[in-house]
């Protein structure tokens, strides 16, 4: 069923205009609160610190505008936690973690996608450590590819924020991989979550690099001169469907033709499947384990 149409107070809104009206993303509370304690001890490693930054998409997407604001005026960009870090300090880390944890701005259901919080969290990091794996194979910057992934469906809570303030409560229907809810947002907006997203993390001063595989990523060969990385976040998202989903029916593969820029067969990303959930494990054992 299509969603009903809520009656915009203003002009029909641009993806700059949705995007605007989110302040900030919430965190994961059990990652902010690891964190939190991490940080308050007087031995923590820029490792440690680094590794559950990884878990949040929140944080990582603030440090990594916090490290580009440093860096915008030597014409470097962040393309890692760990270099943001490293431009940012961790005092100032500290204090961001302080300021989040105080203001209680904590992952909330994506009530318009029908998303628990804890769903949203993992579609999104089981799509970063997918990302990673295929860099790895693909020969692309793990890192860079992690973040994108962590980041790919920023849009959805800027949407989220943005209906919840100025129309009426309605609901969104997924088609699954690979359209989602691409039908719904476009009925409504005449654009996705991925444009949004796209001006979320330019207004963030995320590099190019990483703004245009999340705006393409619905038509990743689409993208003039960005068109591996938007390949690779397409297969990426396939990936973390499928662990996902768990036993349920796994999509059907992504066409050939978006795997060919990556030199990937459908039979060989099949195959990482496997690797993702071994990933899946080791982030699992390392956050859940004590901050030490």
């Amino acid at each position: 069923m299509p969603p009903v149409t809520p009656s915009f107070d203003d002009a029909h809104p641009t993806p700059e205009q949705v995007a605007g009206a989110l302040r900030q993303l919430p965190s994961a509370p059990r990652v902010l609160s690891r964190l939190y304690s991490l940080l308050r001890r007087n031995d923590s490693s820029l490792q440690q610190i680094g590794t559950l930054l990884r878990f949040d998409p929140a944080l990582t997407a603030r440090v990594l505008q916090l490290g580009n604001q440093r860096s915008a005026a030597r014409g470097v960009h962040c393309l890692s936690v760990e270099h943001a870090i490293n431009q940012i300090g961790l005092d100032e880390i500290a204090q961001l973690v302080a300021h989040v944890a105080d203001s209680q701005a904590l992952v909330r259901p994506i009530s318009i996608y029908g998303l628990e919080a804890d769903e949203f969290w993992r579609w999104s990091i089981y799509c970063a450590l997918a990302s990673e794996v295929l860099a790895e194979h693909t020969g692309d910057d793990p890192s860079e590819a992690y973040t994108v992934g962590l980041v790919h469906m920023v849009g959805m809570v800027a949407i989220d924020e943005w209906l919840l303030r100025k129309g009426p409560t309605l609901m969104f229907n997924s088609m699954g991989f690979p359209r989602e809810w691409l039908d719904n947002e476009r009925a409504l907006f005449g654009f996705s979550q991925a444009a949004v997203g796209a001006a979320l993390l330019r207004s963030w001063n995320f590099p190019v690099t990483m703004v245009e595989p999340v705006r393409w990523q619905y038509n990743p060969r689409a993208s003039a001169g960005y068109a591996r990385m938007a390949c690779l976040l397409h297969a990426a998202k396939w990936l973390r469907t499928v662990v996902c989903q768990g036993s349920d029916e796994p999509p059907a593969l992504p066409d050939p033709a978006i795997l060919t820029p990556l030199r990937l067969t459908q039979e060989k990303l099949s195959r990482m499947v496997v690797e993702v959930r071994i990933r899946l494990g080791s982030m699992q054992n390392a956050l859940h384990a004590k901050a030490a």
